[in-house]
């Protein structure tokens, strides 16, 4: 096999391949190809699946890179090199594979694109950088072509080979001026599909800029962008975790095409010119599961992007307001009813499926109020935690196991009777391990005052939590709304059983709890009769041993009257 250099027009590079020659062992050539993170020299975790011996082949004059996998090619769905004609071939032996990588360019630098599928369900986009010698392919070509100048027939050049060279250049330079201007400014970037141009894009954290947003993993690193009459038609590339995904938007608007392909969507929105050079926008994600949404800035210029200039200006959640003091100042001890909304405050939150529905709310002095809520879920189907509460700080939280339920309870402290007359904004960790889900941070709003809860049993009884004895209550109550996997918040409309305060006062009217720690408790501690019951204790005894001796000294005199006789 020689190697030698092909031009096809004056203006095309020279492109050494490698091209069949008489001997046929020279149809390979061994080389080393190594993985490194994108944009560094440090070593990619890709590296520890792939070994660093490979060898460089022709096929059908397009020059090609085996690799070897000594492991981990289970979690491999698919490769495939920027720039390249298509995904790389991968012949698997278990977790061994062989991969082929049809080679775009000959610059030895090349960016890989990864499809990982670690568990069912859950596929990983990645990419890493990699780096091919082909010192030895130039070596050759070299050799070849002053050994061989006269032969024609191994002057040619593969074309497919040297079209998807001179494609890459393009894109190279359409990613490059991409970054200060917009694609219509751009000299010489235009592909050959309408005009569509490949930019990369990162998804990041809405409330914690610039960090990774989980989302990232479920979309391709690149948007096409398309020019358009009026602005630009930007197309995000949705790669897994449709499922989970019930709407979309970005800057406020919904998708102007939608394009299925099995687990794969593509989402199209129209920008103007003006929104398409500030460099990125909001993507707002409502979920089907707990009818939360999560939002993730979309960035595709860094230089030009400010996420300053994208924060939504504050907004009134079209919730009912109470019209009277929730809390009734008048009370030391209250539970008041509430429901639990999604983010943007338009429905019912799955969350609220929950949740109990009724907060107990104790006074504290002058200090203000502890307000306790409860959410229980079948065991093991979700993890909760309190992240935060606008009203006031979380002092408090607990997780236990009563049957087959977990329960957790947080309580918040308010500084005032009004605190819970507005809604208000919170945020929560839920996971679902049967779903594959881990756990995320959610906003949800919570009206006070409101009696909305989940269809199913009440979350409390006129014996429950009132009394101050939770543990009943909770053993007592049934599921509220059932498990996390199967109450979708739009159906949460049944009110609560109302609750007897005046009766449950009255049952406590033998706790006593002392003025300076009420602030440090949530229940009463409970005066136990112990001296009536002794004395009742003993007063039965007393009356049992008293019997026994009158009956023993009776039995005793007849006894003896019936021997006399006989006598």
């Amino acid at each position: 096999m020689g190697l030698v250099g092909a031009p096809l027009a004056a203006a095309s590079p020279v492109l050494p391949a490698l091209v069949q020659a008489a001997t046929p062992a020279a149809t390979t050539i061994p080389t080393t190809a190594r993985f490194f993170k994108t944009g560094t020299t440090t070593a990619s975790d890709a590296s520890h699946f792939f070994s660093d011996q490979a060898s460089l082949k022709t096929t059908n004059g397009q020059l090609q890179l085996v690799m070897t996998m000594p492991t981990g090619a289970n979690y491999v769905q698919k490769l495939q090199i920027q720039g390249s004609n298509q995904a790389a071939n991968i012949q698997k032996n278990g977790e061994q594979a062989t991969v082929t990588f049809n080679l775009p360019n000959q610059s030895g630098k090349y960016v890989v694109e990864m499809d990982l599928q670690l568990a069912p369900g859950m596929t990983m986009h990645e990419a890493a950088d990699l780096q091919v010698d082909l010192s030895q392919v130039k070596t050759a070509s070299a050799e070849a072509d002053s050994s061989q100048a006269t032969s024609s027939s191994q002057t040619t050049t593969s074309t497919a080979t040297t079209k998807s060279d001179h494609q890459q250049a393009q894109s190279t330079t359409q990613v490059s001026q991409s970054q200060t201007t917009p694609p219509t400014q751009s000299t010489g970037t235009k592909q050959d599909h309408d005009d569509v141009l490949q930019l990369p894009v990162s998804f990041l954290k809405y409330e914690d800029y610039p960090a990774p947003s989980e989302s990232g993993q479920f979309f391709s690193k690149t948007v096409s962008v398309k020019p358009t009459a009026d602005g630009y038609q930007l197309t995000f590339h949705l790669i897994g975790g449709a499922q989970f995904i019930s709407g979309i938007t970005f800057n406020g608007q919904k998708p102007v095409q939608t394009v299925t392909n099995g687990a794969k969507v593509d989402y199209s929105f129209k920008l103007s010119k003006q929104a398409y050079q500030q460099g990125g926008g909001v993507f707002n994600f409502d979920l089907s599961v707990l009818g939360n949404s999560q939002q993730a800035y979309a960035v595709w210029n860094n230089k030009a992007f400010n996420p300053q200039a994208q924060k939504p200006q504050p907004f009134e959640p079209p919730i009912p307001k109470p019209s009277h003091h929730v809390i009734d100042s008048t009370k030391e001890i209250q539970d008041i009813p509430y429901a639990v909304y999604n983010e943007q405050g338009t429905k019912l939150s799955d969350a609220n499926s929950f949740y109990t529905h009724v907060a107990h709310v104790i006074k504290t002095g002058t200090s203000g109020y502890d307000v306790t809520l409860t959410i229980k879920a079948a065991k093991g189907t979700a993890t909760f935690a309190p992240i935060s509460m606008k009203a006031g700080p979380i002092t408090n939280q607990t997780h236990s196991q009563i049957g087959n339920q977990d329960i957790w309870t947080y309580t918040f402290h308010v500084n005032d009777d009004s605190a819970l007359d507005q809604p208000f904004t919170g945020r929560i960790k839920v996971g679902v391990p049967l779903l594959g889900m881990p756990a995320q941070n959610y906003g949800v709003w919570f009206a006070f005052g409101q009696e909305k809860s989940s269809p199913g049993p009440s979350a409390l009884s006129t014996t429950g939590y009132g009394t101050g004895n939770a543990a009943a209550a909770l053993s007592a109550s049934g599921p509220a709304g059932g498990d996390i996997t199967s109450q979708p918040g739009a159906a949460n409309a049944a009110a609560i059983t109302p609750f007897d305060l005046k009766a449950a006062q009255k049952r406590l009217a033998h706790y006593r709890v002392p003025n300076g720690i009420k602030h440090r408790i949530q229940a009463a501690l409970v005066d136990y009769p112990i001296v009536q019951a002794l004395t009742a204790f003993l007063v039965t005894g007393f009356a049992i041993i008293g019997g026994t001796m009158l009956w023993y000294t009776h039995a005793t005199r007849k006894l003896k009257g019936f021997n006399h006789e006989e006598d």
